[in-house]
């Protein structure tokens, strides 16, 4: 059986429409766990111990993060318009990002960005989250590269409008 620091390109992590997430190593099937509802993302990132982490999304807006052994966190995504007389909408996770970014104290950080659909692009760590940021329309995915500037590390987001927008020092920045 493979530990969390054994991963290699042999495994794979698949999810499918009934909320089942599995890893298969070495032709079988190592774990299994069934969340529930619809999988939409996979991301396969390592933790602050470097021990692998597998990070789920799924349709009910839940982010499940688990490695080989346990359920690390979950974590459901609410948009509350902060009226008393309204039920928080419940939005499928749209895309996730694993990334390592610097903050304002200029010290590299880790996040899971999170969008659903809505107008605000989410940073969360270890489950909780940090802070959120309003787009300017819905993000259809999420990426890191440089575009404007070729020595830093840039998020990138496509948005159902059309354009591409880059984030800087987590707000956005240039339309392309």
């Amino acid at each position: 059986m493979p530990t969390s620091s054994e991963n290699n390109v042999n495994d794979i992590v698949i999810g499918d429409e009934n909320g089942e997430v599995s890893l298969i190593s070495n032709n079988q099937v190592f774990l299994k766990h069934n969340f529930g509802s619809s999988i939409t993302n996979i991301e396969i990132t390592k933790d602050m111990i470097n021990n692998v982490e597998i990070i789920a999304s799924d349709f009910s807006g839940i982010i499940h993060s688990f490695n080989n052994y346990n359920v690390n966190w979950k974590t459901r995504i609410i948009n509350n318009n902060n009226s008393v007389m309204t039920i928080p909408t419940i939005n499928p996770i749209k895309c996730i990002l694993p990334v390592v970014i610097k903050d304002r104290f200029n010290i590299e950080t880790s996040y899971l960005i999170v969008s659903n659909d809505t107008l605000k692009l989410y940073f969360y760590q270890l489950g909780y989250k940090k802070f959120e940021i309003e787009v300017p329309s819905p993000i259809n995915t999420i990426c890191t590269g440089s575009i404007s500037n070729k020595d830093e590390k840039e998020i990138l987001i496509g948005c159902k409008n059309g354009n591409i927008y880059t984030i800087i020092d987590y707000k956005v920045c240039t339309k392309y």
